[in-house]
């Protein structure tokens, strides 16, 4: 799924992006390029590599919402090419189409009724593995496909701003917004097209949950073993001349066991590794022999999520009392060596300075009067060092995270537990695997507070994650929105900004979304988690992506021995 998460680089609509900085480097380099190494020899094709993970999806149909997981597409980004992808500079570039449609080359056109035109035509020799064309009724039918309400998409977000999709030929797409929508391109074009001959009249919610019955990029799926490995291998007919695939096979081995996931690096098992953050990592990296590594400025938000749909938390005093409670440089000096600072916004950080603000800046440092000011203020009482007590029942609060793949969630959960005990609050903790968590838990609001990660967008998005269009509701449960908090002046500004296209404008406006966020406290962003990717030094070709999504070019790798 190459691209279909990415957010974009400067353009006139405010798609805004450029390369993050790394945070430190086991190779030595001081940029995305240089921390990947220099390839060896000419590329040379054959052979397979094996990329270890530390999770794995329920299913791998990245549309629906239990495969909606940074995994799935690390998984199939060799199978699916998108419109334009995020390259390793942060430059978006064109795949299916011929050039990638802006204001400024006439790709893009906002109309006099406030709606919006994205023009641009296909690659005439664009194909689908089995010899089909790809062609615009593809684009016609994924967005048909998205918005039929029958399936479980994990979001719909930009989509639904589409009235129509016009095909006047095979290869030329005009897309008609209902009204000017800035993230076009990470939001529509970044998502690769789905093949209406081989989906139409199928069941999108099962046909392709457990395998990819054609390809259009450069690998075919192959098999999935659950528990063990998923395997592509080359795509003979794969449309795009000079991108063909170099390895023979890619074989994605899943090792939820972190500790288990560095061995299988050391012990040569494995040639590429996603490696969750841990205390100590790159320490234990520099004394891998023959691995080279990069630890990156991530793309994600660590986020301690709260359900704002019950009792306590159904009070913004209890969770402004959390916030106030919680030391998160602790968090970050303790687990992570320091290696990041506490997050200060609910958007992911990035060098594009027109966004930065600090609204979580006043959380900065715990303060146990405030908190008892709060709690005082919204009912509970407290007797000396035991817990705040409303109604004779304890202040107790249930905390999930994900069990084994990330091992420093459930440390920091214990952490937090102790800061928490001392000023009164309890928790339980439940670790519960991941694809429990994903699909079920955390969907369905079981739970107090609960710890995991979330793609902000280094152009950020803060609909996708607080608008109320994307809390999960039955059937579908599908939705990033899982604290089921719903804010009418938050959802009124965000929407605006989704609307505007002057990127200082739109900046601003975001400034004012997140500061309602931060009073509200629906969730409390720990920390913006740093991406670790270990490679061994036989492999060549890999360009570390500043979206972190680094299978974004797989068909350039190659083994040098």
């Amino acid at each position: 799924m190459r691209g279909s998460c990415h957010r974009g680089r400067t353009t006139v609509l405010g798609a805004l992006l450029v390369v993050l900085a790394l945070i430190g480097s086991g190779c030595g380099g001081s940029s995305v390029d240089a921390a990947a190494g220099a390839d060896v020899g000419a590329p040379k094709a054959g052979g397979s590599i094996v990329v270890a993970l530390a999770k794995e999806p329920p299913v791998i149909n990245f549309w629906l919402a239990p495969g909606s997981m940074t995994v799935t597409q690390q998984l199939t980004d060799g199978l699916t090419d998108p419109i334009v992808v995020l390259d390793e500079q942060g430059v978006w570039q064109p795949v299916l189409a011929t050039e990638v449609p802006t204001l400024d080359n006439g790709g893009v056109t906002l109309t006099d009724d406030g709606g919006m035109r994205v023009q641009f035509d296909l690659q005439p020799s664009a194909a689908w593995s089995d010899g089909e064309a790809l062609t615009c009724e593809d684009v016609r039918f994924t967005w048909q496909t998205v918005m039929n309400e029958t399936y479980q998409i994990a979001t719909r977000l930009g989509w639904e701003q589409i009235s129509a999709i016009d095909c006047s030929s095979a290869t030329n797409v005009v897309i008609h917004f209902k009204e000017r929508y800035a993230p076009y391109m990470s939001r529509i074009l970044a998502m690769p097209p789905l093949p209406k001959h081989a989906l139409e009249g199928k069941d999108f919610n099962t046909f392709w949950n457990d395998r990819f019955t054609v390809s259009s990029g450069p690998y075919v799926f192959d098999s999935w073993q659950r528990g063990v490995r998923l395997t592509l291998t080359r795509n003979e007919h794969y449309w795009r001349e000079g991108h063909e695939a170099l390895a023979d096979r890619i074989v994605f081995r899943f090792v939820k066991d972190a500790n288990t996931l560095k061995m299988q690096l050391r012990m040569q098992e494995a040639d590429v590794a996603f490696i969750p953050a841990d205390t100590n990592l790159e320490v234990e990296l520099k004394a891998t022999p023959d691995v080279k590594f990069a630890i990156l400025k991530g793309a994600v938000m660590e986020l301690l999520v709260m359900r704002t749909t019950k009792a306590p938390l159904d009070d913004v005093r209890v969770r402004q009392a959390l916030a106030h409670a919680i030391d998160r440089k602790m968090i970050t000096d303790v687990i992570l060596s320091g290696v990041v600072p506490p997050g200060v916004s609910p958007m992911v950080s990035t060098e594009l300075k027109v966004y930065d603000d600090e609204p979580y800046a006043q959380y900065a440092k715990p303060d146990p009067d405030k908190v008892a000011e709060l709690l005082t203020e919204a009912g509970w009482k407290r007797d000396g060092d035991g817990p705040w007590t409303k109604g004779g029942k304890p202040l107790t609060l249930t905390w999930v995270a994900g069990a084994g793949s990330m091992p420093f969630r459930a440390k920091i959960a214990q952490l937090v537990q102790e800061q928490l005990r001392r000023q009164g609050i309890l928790t339980d903790i439940r670790l519960i695997p991941t694809e429990v968590l994903y699909s079920h838990t955390a969907p369905h609001g079981q739970f107090d507070l609960g710890e995991w990660s979330e793609l902000t967008g280094v152009e950020p998005l803060p609909n996708l994650i607080f608008g109320c269009n994307e809390i999960p509701r039955k059937p579908a449960w599908a939705g990033k929105n899982r604290m089921g908090w719903c804010n009418e002046d938050a959802e009124r500004v965000m929407s605006a900004a989704d609307n505007e296209v002057d990127p200082v404008k739109r900046a601003a406006l975001v400034h004012e979304a997140n500061a309602i966020i931060a009073d509200q406290v629906p969730l409390l962003p720990l920390f913006q988690s740093p991406d670790v990717v270990a490679w061994r030094s036989r492999v060549q070709g890999l360009k570390l992506n500043p979206s972190a999504n680094h299978t974004w070019n797989m068909e350039a790798w190659w083994v040098s021995g």
